[in-house]
């Protein structure tokens, strides 16, 4: 099933995009609540249409439905999640789910060839380097009853993008570099909001940054995982 046929639904993904960057610009909650829960429902809907069924396939897919509760649940806590309402720690716990989801679809692929970790290790230094300075610089601004909260789902972000550094070298060249960019930018997203939320830094346009590089992170990391899932067709 070529994933052309679908594109129209990613033209939808696109339109839902713009609107919600626009409302992150004008600060517009109305258009808020129309636009993000549009960005993975499209999303999740072209990649269901767009590849066969397969191990692989659905595991991706529910870790991007997982992403939209997540969007839902941080929408309704306020402007990027406000620690205090129990929303943001229903939306963490939403997006902790997707990056477990990803965690097991790469994993779980199956090919003769060996995973990147396993030829190449020092590939694991620089997500040891990332997680020593968040934790150094972040650690003394996160109010103690987030604390673990935050440690498991850094902890399970940086497992996420390590699965999918080993998972690049099993799948071709062309899915294997959105499967990363669309990981680190995911990963960057993150940490932006953490920088937001738990230090006196104030990242200038945070809505639109967040959201921009966790909208493209995602659709890398679609478009990439479809080009994987249509070789079990």
């Amino acid at each position: 099933m070529p994933a052309s046929k679908y594109n129209w639904i990613l033209v939808l993904f696109g339109l839902a995009t713009i609107a919600n960057l626009l409302a992150e610009s004008i600060q517009s909650q109305e258009l808020v609540y129309v636009s993000k829960p549009l960005l993975m429902l499209t999303l999740a809907a072209y990649f269901w249409l767009s590849t066969p069924s397969s191990k692989f396939r659905n595991w991706i897919l529910i870790g991007v439905i997982f992403a939209m509760f997540g969007d839902i649940f941080l929408m309704f806590a306020g402007r990027h999640g406000a620690s205090d309402s129990p929303l943001f720690l229903y939306g963490l716990g939403s997006f902790l789910m997707t990056h477990l989801f990803y965690v097991i679809a790469f994993l779980g692929y199956k090919r003769e060839k060996k995973g990147r970790l396993q030829i190449q290790p020092l590939w694991v230094i620089p997500f040891i380097i990332y997680f020593i300075l968040f934790w150094t610089n972040m650690g003394v601004h996160i109010p103690s009853e987030l604390m673990i909260p935050v440690v498991v789902y850094s902890s399970i972000i940086v497992l996420m993008a390590l699965a999918g550094v080993h998972f690049s070298n099993k799948i071709p060249t062309n899915a294997a570099y959105f499967i990363l960019i669309g990981i680190l930018l995911f990963v960057f997203s993150d940490t932006c909001i953490a920088i937001n939320k738990f230090t006196p830094i104030q990242i200038p346009k945070v809505g639109i940054v967040i959201m921009l590089t966790y909208i493209l992170g995602q659709l890398a990391i679609v478009i990439g995982a479809t080009k994987v899932a249509q070789l079990e067709a």
